[in-house]
């Protein structure tokens, strides 16, 4: 029976070094993002194989219309989502809810920007939009409920489908652009920006309308009645800072459970 009741005492003991463990190790990779995105040497088209921080515009030609609203565009992305519901299985009760993405379009071709010093660079937007994204905003309905389905997708809707949602964004020419990304030299001698591999240098693009001016605030700007602009760098720091603060709390609650625990139940 003792020695049942001090593998027991000694399992939990584990448990609580394993969650102190697992929240140091959060808190230190929120840390370490914060510092390299403070860190990231501005742009120079001699930091090839660097994590760097680029500011500019976009130059590119591509001629694109976007799909819901029509906005002629560099770049754009167009998802719609519809939703429905279905009885759950006897013997249960109740709905179940379901959702699928019944259309998300956006081109293939990449986009050139052009650095504030003049140096062309070039960038997949499919690479990116895995990552940390933030272009203006064309639509989105994503805070309430339209029950026809867009005229542009029509053909794929179905009768069990009760509503849907959309969502919009674009990149035109002369939109700013500020990344951070990984700097790397084609074969033909282009240079380009990739999405990092490591976790601990986020890949993040911000982008707004040529004219305005990236926000210092935490707070995303109002600039139209359908164009937001995307987050800010120190909105991102600033959030990046706070998830650090939570771990830390979470450190000191583990700590002093740990050595309570450890006080009443190895030293009695």
């Amino acid at each position: 029976m003792f020695t049942a009741w001090l593998i027991t005492k000694i399992i939990i003991l584990l448990l609580l070094l394993w969650w102190l463990f697992s929240t140091l190790k959060k808190a230190k990779r929120l840390a370490t993002i914060s510092l390299h995105l403070i860190e990231a040497p501005q742009f120079s088209s001699d930091l090839i194989g660097c994590y760097v921080c680029f500011s500019g515009y976009v130059e590119s030609m591509n001629q694109f219309e976007s799909s819901l609203v029509q906005q002629n565009c560099a770049y754009y992305t167009t998802q719609v989502v519809a939703y429905w519901k279905t009885k759950v299985k006897k013997p249960g009760k109740g709905m179940n809810s379901h959702k699928k993405t019944i259309l998300t379009d956006r081109p293939d071709d990449d986009v050139m920007l052009m650095s504030d010093g003049g140096v062309a660079v070039h960038i997949d937007m499919k690479e990116f939009y895995q990552k940390r994204v933030h272009l203006n905003i064309a639509e989105s309905n994503s805070g309430g409920k339209v029950y026809q389905c867009p005229l542009f997708c029509a053909s794929k809707s179905e009768k069990k489908f009760s509503h849907y949602t959309w969502f919009e964004q674009y990149l035109c020419s002369g939109d700013k652009v500020k990344i951070y990304g990984l700097l790397s030299l084609s074969e033909n001698g282009a240079l380009w920006l990739k999405p990092t591999m490591e976790a601990t240098y986020a890949t993040v693009l911000f982008a707004i309308p040529k004219g305005d001016k990236f926000s210092s605030t935490r707070q995303v700007t109002q600039l139209s009645s359908k164009s937001v602009s995307g987050s800010s760098v120190s909105g991102l720091l600033e959030k990046y800072h706070q998830q650090f603060i939570h771990q830390k709390k979470y450190l000191g609650l583990i700590l002093g459970i740990l050595f309570l625990y450890i006080g009443y139940f190895f030293v009695l």
